[in-house]
């Protein structure tokens, strides 16, 4: 109903025109405005806006007091509908009404002027939001500062990073998928590039996708039969290469072209300054036999503009962080040679450690040097024992005919050996309390920001299986 009314007006508006060009034309003119208006009346009638807007214009200049012109200029910025244009349709709409205030659609006129005010305000916010989707955006759940540099660059990785661009003010956005800093895309990205248009409510849905192929080698394979040849001829035992031969074409037959990939489904909408909305990550594996998805799982997601004040909106959410120890390992032999780390990433030594420990708990901070010492000790302790007892190794083999030498060599490698063995038992069990000491610390202080009533953080896993922090600020 709305559009066929103001059709009815823009009709009306013409026909007046048709019928009171001529004689306005009589006083100046005449047949050039005539002209520019039936140009213009006619790029109207066809959709060609723009056209219209120029032929109007180049008529004004002929008769700029011509009030008519003014509401046909008018309507047509109307209909061009962005925010530049719903204003000058108000400025138009009123230069008319100063020219016919007796007019006899003066109310009508008015009416709309008010309409277009309510427009343009919310055309200029959405035009805002618009030219606000531009920029780089960085998905915040599960991000990490791995360093901060002495000039006060900061390094950090995000799950996601992309780009967004307008296609020259159409509307229209490309996003670019940015491998660098991104835990997710390599040189394995399928599609760098996608296009959106934004809904009304400025929510708009993409898809990227990355992709590993695998395609076998016979140079692995190859290297074993002979690698079991070579053993079986050692040995004199011919069966260890037949056997070997049999396991490496088992393996080889089984191993079969294939590929996986990973669709990670965005569907996103621009809110306060943010990007919020879900993320759906699907995987899929195939070879020469089957194709099956291997995952399929849908998180929320939030991303942040990297603006002027992204580094300040870094900084201050990582300060806040809970105070960690990260890069706990799995396996309890390599647990004095782990390289601890704290929420920014720099490197702990075993002092810094005891010190965040003693500093959160006096109990647990003492238990950690305690075993920190005996774990040193061990070490110290089972290095020596082996050197002896390989310098008894040494005494032993060379002694000859000497019993005392050959006596001695025995008590020196069997005795240094016993040493060691027990000091290695000792030594393990210490360097795995370290780790249950250093995990209790984390859990005490991950539970007192938990038990904030302000507290923003959360520990959630992450589309490819891992722990991280999410927060939100």
């Amino acid at each position: 109903m709305k559009k066929v009314f103001k059709s009815v007006i823009c009709l009306a508006t013409f026909a007046w025109l048709a019928g009171t060009v001529h004689t306005y034309a009589q006083q100046n003119d005449g047949e050039e405005l005539r002209r520019h208006i039936r140009y213009a009346q006619t790029a109207y009638n066809r959709g060609e806006y723009q056209n219209a807007l120029r032929e109007y214009k180049e008529a004004l200049k002929l008769a700029p007091a011509y009030s008519e012109l003014y509401k046909a200029t008018g309507e047509v910025h109307e209909k061009l509908a962005t925010a530049a244009d719903l204003k000058a349709a108000i400025v138009h709409y009123k230069r008319y009404l100063e020219l016919a205030p007796d007019a006899a659609d003066a109310r009508q006129i008015k009416d709309k002027i008010y309409d277009l005010e309510y427009l343009e305000i919310e055309q200029v916010k959405q035009d805002r939001i618009l030219d606000d989707l531009s920029g780089e955006w960085v998905a915040m759940d599960n991000i990490s500062i791995s360093k901060i540099e002495k000039d006060g660059n900061i390094q950090f990785f995000s799950d996601f990073i992309f780009q967004i661009a307008e296609i020259q003010k159409t509307g229209k956005y490309r996003i670019t998928m940015k491998p660098e800093g991104s835990r997710y895309y390599s040189a394995n990205l399928i599609e760098k590039t996608v296009n959106i248009v934004p809904a009304k409510d400025n929510s708009f849905t993409f898809i990227f996708a990355d992709a590993t192929v695998h395609t076998p080698k016979s140079g692995g394979y190859n290297a074993g039969r002979l690698l079991g040849s070579m053993l079986g001829s050692a040995l004199n035992a011919s069966w260890i290469g037949d056997m070997t031969d049999i396991a490496v074409s088992a393996a080889q037959e089984s191993d079969l072209p294939s590929n996986t990939q990973t669709a990670y489904t965005f569907a996103l909408k621009y809110e306060e300054g943010k990007l919020i909305g879900l993320i759906n990550v699907v995987g899929k594996f195939a070879d020469a036999t089957r194709q099956q998805t291997i995952g399929n799982e849908l998180f929320e997601i939030t991303f942040v503009k990297r603006d002027d004040k992204f580094r300040e909106t870094l900084v201050s959410t990582f300060e806040a962080q809970p105070d960690v120890i990260s890069d706990l390992k799995a396996s309890s032999v390599t647990k004095s040679s782990t390289k601890f780390k704290d929420k920014w990433g720099n490197r702990l030594s075993k002092k810094e450690i005891a010190d965040k420990l003693y500093s959160l708990d006096p109990q647990l901070g003492k238990e950690y040097y305690k075993t920190h010492s005996m774990e040193t000790a061990a070490m110290v302790t089972s290095i020596v024992s082996f050197s002896t007892s390989l310098s008894g190794v040494l005494v032993w083999g060379l002694s000859g005919e000497n019993q005392q030498l050959k006596s001695t060599g025995r008590i020196m490698t069997f005795g240094s050996l016993a040493v060691a063995i027990a000091s290695v038992s000792i030594g393990i069990p210490a360097s795995s309390k370290k780790i249950r000491l250093i995990k209790q610390y984390n859990e005490q202080i991950l539970q007192q920001h938990k038990n904030k009533p302000t507290a923003e953080f959360r520990f959630g896993i992450t589309p490819s299986g891992g722990v991280g922090l999410t927060f939100n600020f």
